[in-house]
């Protein structure tokens, strides 16, 4: 019989050693139901079933699984698998290694001569606690599998990780053979599974241990290792949203699902938590849709419409049956499609969805219901005017597919029309609701003389750079040409006064001018007047001014007022010619720029950068160069930390690049210096150089500390 045993043991260890090569994660699973008659101990309904769904659902995962169950599950099979098990890894350790055990469980008196052999502290209740294998005898208590044989089994085995799962009580309760214990507590209070101590000499390391219930409650058949299963499999365990189901998502899975019926029990003191398995990948969907950059919204079940990203879409989503639309402002929605998705791992999409633009469509008509032409709409936002279009011959205007640039949703936008022959237009609000068309329509009065406002003209005393670009002390000039049409051969008609408006944008101040020079006779009733202001403001910032409105009185006391747009006349004051210049800038007038900046007779780190930039866009390469070198702080204009100033040009910093390194000899002991280096780098994209010179600048300033 002995012979039998070391042939078994010796076939045991080939078999796992070369399953082992393979796969790094095994799983040593006991199930038994079945007890023998003559034992006395009850039989249990379902650890053998439990057992072998956990082997199948663990094989799959890729663990090598040996699994007793039922009359294989002896004391002497299970101590050849462990020891198995541990020759094998000493030749390659093992990943992680799942012990676990479904069936009934007892406590005995503890056996010192054991303790002492395996250095096991025992706590004050003296009792081991004892898994019941299906060759177990309550009356030969060597039979039994003590806790600290189990624990001696697994400390020697060599593993990343090891996760011992106990499903069993260790104390009956009174005619109730569902509790998965067996015998009478001989203690008021116990220890539980020896292996639960932290004070066995640190010998679990790496591992911890899930249990069925607390080691002073009992545990039923069928509860926790079904639930078990379900957790392993379970979408819901997931909360890390990883695939990867650690033993804590496990255990909190339990925990919440058993709820008051037993409480299941973690012990991991080390924190270890592993992976017990991974979840297959989820299905993903792939929407597109023309044009891109619409919002998909999906709805699952009874819930919500749900926005879940927006288009080009590509996400993972859990199985089941999606309704799914898409919508884009200035788009109407899509219809709404229903997809399955019921396949781990695979990829669905839709055909690509082609939003149709929504329309905006309007009339305008007289105070008679006329539908009037020769007219241009206008449309407005917070007074910005964004979009105008001339009306069409049959007095309609309509939006194309531009206005998805401009449109937002829930934003109020003001229609309104202008002409040479308009007295007023109405001003029509609509609010974009962004996916359904807008009609309107728009009211008018119109001025059957001809226009009175014929001309307008400004300069100023500013020559260099540009007249309409002010400072503190410039004059403006303004030029109107007016006339009362055909009546000016009336003597009793004509023109009688003029007066001007002048506003300030983001102000509602106007502040008005009168005619100083009233010039002669113009042919056929035709008057010009001139305006003269000086501008006595030094803003912090730029101001833009206009001429808002010019009264125009003829002698029969009717007024006509002309509005900024009819006018048409702007100019900006500025706070400083180095502002001017930046504006000018930005403007893309290069060439005035420079001449603005010429103007300034004391520079700034941002004015020297800006003249810098303006070389640059006039190809003067080396004056970009040179400028930006004066800069007393460069840094961060390498590091594009101004958002409101243009990026460094490549170009630029290419030749900075360059000189930089000619200076390298000479500043090798200046840490600011390497900042440069490293900035234009990272600028330039060089990551090698750039690693290379911090990791020197670290060294540099690692050795003036030392010195230090």
């Amino acid at each position: 019989m002995r012979l039998y045993y070391i042939c078994f043991f010796l076939i045991l260890s080939c078999l796992i050693l070369n399953n082992i090569d393979a796969q790094t994660k095994a799983a040593v699973i006991v199930g038994v139901s079945d007890y023998p008659d003559k034992s006395g101990i009850p039989d249990l309904q379902y650890p053998s079933q439990e057992a072998q769904s956990l082997t199948d659902l663990l094989t799959k995962q890729g663990y090598q699984c040996y699994t007793l169950l039922n009359q294989e599950a002896t004391k002497n099979n299970l101590e050849m698998s462990m020891q198995a098990l541990t020759e094998v890894s000493k030749q390659k350790s093992l990943e992680h290694l799942i012990f676990y055990f479904s069936g009934r469980g007892t406590r005995i008196e503890d056996d010192p001569v054991f303790s002492t052999l395996y250095f096991v502290d025992e706590d004050k209740d003296e009792l081991d606690e004892c898994f019941l294998l299906s060759d177990a005898d309550p009356a030969d208590p060597d039979t039994y599998l003590r806790d600290d044989a189990l624990f001696e089994f697994v400390t020697q085995i060599k593993t990343n990780a090891t996760t011992l799962i106990l499903d069993c009580s260790f104390s009956a309760v009174a005619d109730n053979t569902s509790i998965k214990g067996y015998g009478e507590s001989k203690a008021e209070a116990f220890d539980g599974v020896n292996v639960m101590k932290e004070g066995d000499v640190g010998a679990l390391e790496n591992s911890l241990v899930l249990s069925a219930s607390a080691p002073d409650q009992s545990a039923s058949d069928g509860t926790f290792s079904a639930l078990l299963l379900d957790a392993l499999k379970a979408e819901e365990t997931d909360t890390s949203r990883n695939r990867d189901l650690s033993v804590a998502e496990v255990y909190a899975y339990l925990k919440n699902a058993l709820k008051d019926e037993q409480i299941p029990y973690l012990f991991d003191p080390q924190q270890h938590n592993p992976t017990l398995v991974t979840l297959p990948e989820l299905p993903t969907l792939e929407i597109v849709s023309e044009p891109l950059g619409a919002e998909v919204y999906l709805t699952q079940g009874q819930r919500r419409r749900e926005y879940a990203g927006t288009t080009p879409f590509l996400q993972e989503l859990q199985k089941g049956l999606y309704r799914i639309d898409v919508q884009k402002p200035a788009f109407r929605r899509s219809p709404v499609q229903e997809l399955e998705l019921n396949e781990y791992g695979r990829s669905y999409s839709l055909e690509s969805l082609v939003l149709k633009p929504i329309g905006i469509h309007g009339i305008v008509r007289d105070k008679h219901g006329n539908l009037v032409e020769n007219l241009t709409v206008i449309v407005k936002q917070e007074g910005e005017e964004i979009w105008r279009k001339e009306v069409e011959r049959d007095g309609s205007f309509h939006l194309n597919q531009a206005q998805e640039t401009w449109l937002r949703l829930d934003q109020v936008y003001e229609v309104s029309v202008i002409g040479k022959n308009l007295i007023f237009s109405e001003k029509v609000n609509f609010t974009f609701r962004g996916y359904q068309d807008v009609d309107l329509t728009i009211p008018v009065t119109l001025d059957t003389i001809a226009p009175i406002l014929l001309n307008s003209a400004f300069s100023s005393s500013r020559v260099t750079p540009v007249e309409d670009l002010l400072l503190s002390g410039d004059e403006v000039f303004i030029t109107l040409q007016v006339t009362d049409d055909e009546l000016g051969n009336q003597s009793n008609l004509g023109v009688s006064s003029v007066k001007l408006m002048l506003g300030v944008r983001g102000s509602d101040e106007l502040w008005p001018l009168n005619s100083v020079v009233k010039a002669g006779e113009q042919p056929k009733g035709q008057h010009e007047y001139q305006f003269q202001y000086a501008v006595t403001q030094n803003p912090d910032a730029i101001e833009e001014w206009y001429v808002a409105q010019v009264e125009i009185v003829d002698k029969g006391g009717n007024a006509r007022l002309c509005r900024q747009n009819e006018v048409n006349i702007n100019f900006s004051v500025c706070p400083n010619v180095l502002i001017m210049a930046e504006r000018l800038f930005n403007d893309g007038a290069y060439e005035k720029a420079l001449e603005a900046l010429n103007l300034a007779t004391a520079h700034t780190d941002r004015s020297r950068y800006i003249m810098s930039l303006t070389h640059h866009k006039l190809n003067s390469k080396q004056d970009a160069l040179e400028i930006f070198l004066q800069i007393g702080d460069q840094l961060p204009y390498l590091m594009d930390q101004h958002p409101d100033l243009s990026s460094l040009p490549r170009q630029l910093a290419n030749r900075l690049w360059r000189h930089y390194l000619d200076q390298l000899a000479n500043r090798r002991q200046d840490p600011d210096f390497f900042n440069l280096l490293i900035a234009t780098a990272e600028k330039l994209n060089r990551s090698q150089d750039a690693e290379l010179y911090q990791s020197y600048k670290e060294k540099l300033i690692a050795s003036k500390t030392t010195e230090d």
